[in-house]
């Protein structure tokens, strides 16, 4: 188990920062990045103040106010207009 662990956390740690530079199932990563850097802290208390509070902070920051216009997330989003629904209302 603690095999199938340490590679989950490694794939997780190359994927899920390409989605957060796509903006490509931002909140997600975000939150996916924030378990990690929690889990992280558990281990290594030390470093709390000097990289995982930062970490921590722009991934909340990244929860809470999403990938913005230029994200994948907005594009895939998109309707074709006039078919309604909040997806085309301004951002």
């Amino acid at each position: 188990m603690p095999l199938v662990s340490a590679s989950l956390a490694g794939i997780a740690e190359i994927v899920l920062p390409i989605f957060l530079v796509l903006g490509l199932g931002t909140r997600f990563a975000a939150v996916a990045i924030m378990a990690m850097t929690v889990v992280i802290q558990l281990t290594i208390p030390d470093g709390w103040a000097n990289f995982h509070l930062p970490w921590a902070a722009m991934a909340l920051a990244l929860v809470v106010y999403g990938g913005g216009r230029l994200s994948l997330d907005v594009l895939l989003m998109k309707r074709p207009s006039g078919s309604g629904g909040p997806a085309t209302r301004p951002i």
